[in-house]
């Protein structure tokens, strides 16, 4: 796989992603002679560092029960 996209694939749990720079190097890896690192990102690691945001939510347009911190409170324990 192309190493610019490997990060993408490397969150498809059970799939293994091997990037390389040249179909050159893909042909070397499949031929057993150059060794290259698969790789593997933890999703739930990315999601998680992600998941903080100090928006508050009041300049939401709509949906009004998740516009307001304890009606988003109850309707996210629905």
């Amino acid at each position: 796989m192309p190493e610019e996209t490997a990060d993408e694939a490397a969150v498809v749990e059970g799939l293994r992603v091997v990037p390389v720079k040249t179909l050159r190097q893909a042909a070397d890896f499949l031929a057993g002679k150059v060794a290259v690192a698969s790789r593997h990102i933890a999703i739930g690691k990315v999601f998680e560092a992600g998941s903080s945001y100090e928006a508050d939510g009041c300049d939401f347009k709509g949906q009004e029960r998740l516009r307001m911190p304890d009606n988003r409170a109850r309707w996210e324990a629905e």
